[in-house]
């Protein structure tokens, strides 16, 4: 039986692990409840640590007829399926602790581990405890002289060391702890791992497993409404198919009646058959006579209209280029009448300067004339002049090579072309 102590620690496991459920009568009453598959795992744990064989046939029976447990059934079947023939009471309160601290104190792993020590480095066995915060070490398995606690915090490195040895790298220091074997710093390893990846959460990890299971469960609840509900209906049209069988044999039988006289008709149905076949072959002998002239005609007429349409694009062309002729007939005509009335402007020009080129040399000739006569009265007026003055005057009368002369002037202006403003 469980001691009191045992009790209040089961009480809090079912308060930890159990479901509020509405009652059936009135759903504003609650009730808490625990499925099977739970009181299943912890008396799996009881038993294993006491030493006791668990019957798991004997308790999926049991749990089939009484469905979900209350508190008091569920201590009952621990201690009815879990105790059986354990006297030690002691054991029994050491089962019951173990679960408790499983699951409501958040204990992943306990057992004797060996740490390096801050100022004699030397490694020194202690009983651990692993929760997803921290890793506490006491001196015995009792648990009652606590030595320190080793801060577990998310993100924390835990690395195997020679030796049988694991380092749990924190953010304040490196700690060296010591196994016997491998299969326990594996195991280690992996508990550590675990409480750096759930430290710092909101809910304890034994709380979120268990809610990972509810959930579990309630998928498979799920699943099995739906596949009930997918049997009831391939029952429904199991049914409904053996109610049309019934239905269709009836018609068959009504059908064999009429399948006699049916038979006598097909007889007479198959001469005239024969004959409608024979017709029908001749007219489709006319009818591919007449596809074949059609598709002869067709095909004359298609290439009548490829005639037409050739034609018509020569045609085309032909304008095209009769137009382009035109167009470049009507260019040339442009230019050639531009080239005579330039040519008429070119002699009406030339006429023109020839008429100012004759003035010029008019006026050049009677420049001359009169120049001869100055002259001739200049010698009639002092025939007598001294060598150096005849050549000094005749001198004076002769431009300087820095004046232009009068004739050159009027020869030049005589013979610029007019302008465009004076034409």
């Amino acid at each position: 039986m469980f001691s009191d102590d045992a009790v209040f620690q089961i009480f809090r496991i079912f308060c930890v692990l159990a479901e509020l459920v509405p009652e059936q009568n009135n759903d504003n009453t609650y009730q808490a409840l625990l499925h099977p598959t739970e009181v299943c795992t912890i008396a799996q744990t009881i038993a294993s640590s006491l030493g006791c064989d668990f019957d798991d046939e004997d308790f999926t029976s049991l749990s089939i007829s009484m469905g979900n447990f209350r508190l008091t059934p569920f201590i009952a079947v621990l201690e009815s399926r879990c105790l059986d023939g354990v006297k030690d009471s002691a054991a029994i309160a050491q089962a019951a602790t173990d679960v408790y601290q499983k699951i409501v104190e958040d204990v992943i792993k306990k057992g004797f581990l060996s740490k390096r020590g801050y100022i004699f480095p030397s490694m020194r066995e202690y009983w651990f405890v692993l929760r997803p915060s921290e890793l506490t070490y006491y001196k015995a398995r009792s648990e009652k002289d606590k030595c320190g606690t080793l801060p577990i915090e998310p993100g924390c490195k835990v690395e195997p060391k020679t030796g049988y040895k694991i380092l749990l790298h924190s953010s304040e220091r490196t700690y060296e702890l010591g196994t016997t074997d491998h299969m326990s710093r594996l195991q280690w390893i992996s508990a550590l791992q675990l409480a750096s990846d759930h430290a710092g959460g909101f809910q304890s990890y034994q709380r979120l497993q268990a809610a990972k299971r509810r959930l579990q469960r309630q998928g498979r609840i799920q699943e099995m409404i739906r596949a009930r509900a997918q049997l009831q209906q391939e029952r429904n049209a199991r049914q409904a198919a053996e109610g049309q069988a019934k239905e269709l044999e009836a018609v068959v039988k009504e059908e064999a009646k009429k399948l006699t006289e049916l038979e006598q008709l097909r007889v007479k149905l198959e001469k005239l058959l024969e004959e409608e076949t024979q017709a029908k072959r001749d007219e489709e002998i006319v009818r591919s006579l007449q596809a074949r002239v059609l598709a002869e005609e067709w095909e004359k007429r298609e290439e009548l209209e490829r005639l037409q349409e050739e034609q018509k694009l020569l045609l085309e062309e032909e304008r095209e280029k009769r137009k382009e002729y035109e167009e470049l007939q009507r260019e040339k005509e442009r230019q050639l009448r531009n080239a005579e009335e330039r040519l008429a402007q070119l002699e009406k020009e030339r006429q023109d300067l020839d008429k100012q080129l004759n003035s010029a040399k008019e006026k050049m000739k009677n420049s001359e004339d009169k120049k001869e006569l100055l002259e001739a009265k200049l010698f009639q007026v002092a025939p007598i002049i001294r060598e150096g003055e005849r050549v000094r005057r005749a001198h004076s009368f002769m431009p300087s090579t820095k004046e232009r002369p009068i004739l050159l002037e009027v020869r030049s202006s005589t013979l610029k072309r007019p302008n465009k403003n004076n034409m």
